[in-house]
């Protein structure tokens, strides 16, 4: 793909000028683990959009003015008489409002104008990409009237290897054999590595273990180990 990279994540998200003729947006969530949300990682996005038919030129065929509309695409009624008429325009129904028909379909698009074309971007996450932030990608969105739309990219940040993101802070859900419990340390999994964190006096699941500064850099958060006891017990048959 040619060009250069089309994000930019503090770019003005109504972008263009007034006046300016522009695409309807594609919209898209895209998922994003909680640890790649904290490292800012490089991560690739295969999408699919809607590109302009060649076989038909994006026209959806061999198309014929509608006679009923006589090409308008509406149809204007006149109520009333003298100087009290009123003037209704409602979309012609035997072209739904295209003013034209079809004399023959395009065998590709099937009479749509336009294609599915697979596409796939390359996008840096800053450290710290929050729950519903949008992204802009200019012209990578769907083909309509001569031109590509902007694609847009609702992110959604979901649990990764254990770890969750809540607000600025970083979440580890830890399960701890019995035998770890009498543990002075516990060796925690972190992005950044691996990390002993020292176990309290008295355990207590619904308290979880703070590790301070460890959290989201660009939010100043902590980062919070959940502690839970997973035990198989021995069933006497």
């Amino acid at each position: 793909m040619g060009g250069g990279n089309p994000f930019d994540i503090f770019a003005n998200m109504f972008g263009g000028g007034m006046g300016q003729r522009r695409a309807p947006d594609k919209v898209m969530e895209i998922k994003i683990g909680a640890v790649d949300s904290f490292l800012g990682k490089q991560v690739n996005i295969p999408f699919t959009r809607k590109t302009n038919c060649g076989s038909c030129d994006g026209k959806g065929g061999e198309r014929i003015s509608c006679a009923h509309c006589g090409g308008s695409g509406h149809i204007t009624q006149r109520v009333g008489n003298g100087f009290f008429q009123n003037i209704f325009q409602t979309p012609c129904n035997q072209c739904s409002g295209r003013g034209f028909n079809f004399k023959t379909t395009c065998g590709v698009c099937n009479g749509e104008g336009k294609v599915n074309e697979s596409q796939k971007i390359t996008m840096n996450l800053p450290v710290g990409i929050s729950d519903g932030q949008m992204v802009r990608a200019g012209g990578m969105g769907d083909f309509h009237d001569g031109m590509f739309g902007d694609l847009i990219l609702k992110v959604l940040i979901v649990p990764q290897d254990g770890f969750e993101k809540s607000a600025g802070d970083l979440v580890y859900t830890k399960y701890l054999s019995i035998n770890e419990l009498d543990m002075d340390e516990l060796k925690i999994p972190h992005p950044h590595g691996e990390l002993n964190v020292k176990m309290p006096e008295v355990f207590d699941s619904s308290k979880p273990l703070k590790v301070g500064g460890k959290g989201y850099s660009n939010e100043r958060g902590d980062f919070y180990i959940k502690l839970h006891v997973k035990h198989k017990r021995k069933v006497a048959v």
